[in-house]
């Protein structure tokens, strides 16, 4: 398994779930599962910052890495969406 450090854990598994407005990303305590649930524009957002990010992580860069976090006014997360960061290992 990958070491996280300096975040709490690693994934095996995503689930994505088309249901209607904005995404909510939960990960239960312990689990080491994500659910992705949102509307198909707003899922179609994410995966173009996702996409966009992969696209253009720098080979070298170790640290690299995405925070996808809810704010006032957020394009596409709903306010009960949990912090997320998303890094590539190669």
């Amino acid at each position: 398994m990958d070491d996280p450090s300096p975040y709490g854990r690693c994934l095996s598994r995503v689930d994505v779930l088309r249901t209607s407005g904005p995404i909510a990303v939960t990960c239960a305590a312990g689990s080491d599962e994500l659910d992705i649930r949102g509307g198909a524009h707003q899922l179609a957002l994410l995966a173009e910052n996702v996409q966009r990010f992969a696209d253009d992580a720098d080979d070298g860069d170790a640290m690299s890495h995405l925070h996808i976090d809810h704010f006032p006014g957020h394009d596409y997360l709903d306010e009960s969406s949990e912090p997320l960061v998303i890094a590539f290992t190669r």
